[in-house]
């Protein structure tokens, strides 16, 4: 007998103790769609997770030096027109009050 013969028949000989030694297995009957439940449970989870790498990945960009800098000195701007406009209206409301208190004399009740 040459070595592959006797390769075949070792393979034939396993391939039959492999199909005796597996259990037989019986399904439950709700069995797929517990399955596409829980497909769909870690989908979603998935898209989860995936906004969390999406919010790292912008982190990760946000905190290097040079665009930090560039973000810290653009906030800093941004604040300081708000505040001029918002003193404005301030000072403009007040002016206006004190406008209308000299002109219309207040009613004694």
């Amino acid at each position: 007998m040459s070595h592959t013969q006797q390769h075949d028949i070792d393979d034939r000989t396993l391939d039959a103790l492999l199909r005796r030694s597996r259990p037989a297995a019986t399904v439950p009957p709700d069995f797929h769609q517990r399955a596409w439940q829980r497909i769909e449970r870690n989908n979603a989870h998935a898209g989860a997770l995936a906004f969390g790498v999406w919010l790292d990945q912008l982190a990760e960009v946000l905190l290097r030096p040079r665009i930090a800098l560039a973000a810290l000195a653009t906030l800093m701007v941004l604040s300081g027109t708000a505040g001029t406009l918002s003193g404005n209206v301030t000072v403009r409301q007040a002016a206006l009050e004190r406008y209308v208190a000299a002109v219309v004399p207040p009613h004694d009740a």
